[in-house]
């Protein structure tokens, strides 16, 4: 189901999600294995930047499993296209956690928030991000441009 979201022209939208560009770094030379590089046929081009970048969802978005500890349990992928819609780059992340009460309450208030990166080939991009609430199956994805330039 989470490759049938990515694929789609439409949003998916059981999940809602906003998405932030944090940074944009290049990558350190000789880096062999750049973070958050997923070894697949859609990594068609070396990685020369690496983009952190936050995905949020609102308060009571997500399924959080308090008889469980307070679980948090979700899938997060990303596939990156280049102007000719060609995969060129792909990550796939899961994500469990469970809350202590303060980062329980955070979640009431604020929602819930992914902090991470992936690892980019130059070029006018455009990034495609799935996340899936493993407890519930809600699929929420959000599309955001980019351009990284080569060094």
């Amino acid at each position: 189901m989470m490759a049938k979201a990515l694929r789609s022209p439409l949003e998916w939208t059981g999940l809602k999600l906003s998405f932030q560009w944090l940074g944009l770094e290049p990558l350190p030379a000789g880096s062999v294995n750049p973070p958050a590089q997923e070894k697949s046929p859609a990594a068609k081009h070396p990685p020369v930047a690496i983009a952190k970048f936050l995905l949020r969802m609102p308060p009571r978005t997500v399924e959080i499993d308090t008889a469980n500890q307070n679980r948090l349990d979700l899938t997060l992928m990303a596939v990156c296209l280049d102007i000719s819609g060609d995969y060129v780059c792909e990550l796939g992340k899961g994500i469990e956690a469970h809350l202590n009460e303060t980062e329980l309450q955070k979640a009431d208030t604020n929602g819930t928030a992914v902090e991470n990166q992936v690892a980019l080939p130059a070029g006018r991009l455009r990034v495609r991000f799935a996340v899936r609430d493993r407890m519930t199956g809600r699929i929420g994805t959000v599309e955001a441009p980019i351009v990284v330039k080569g060094q």
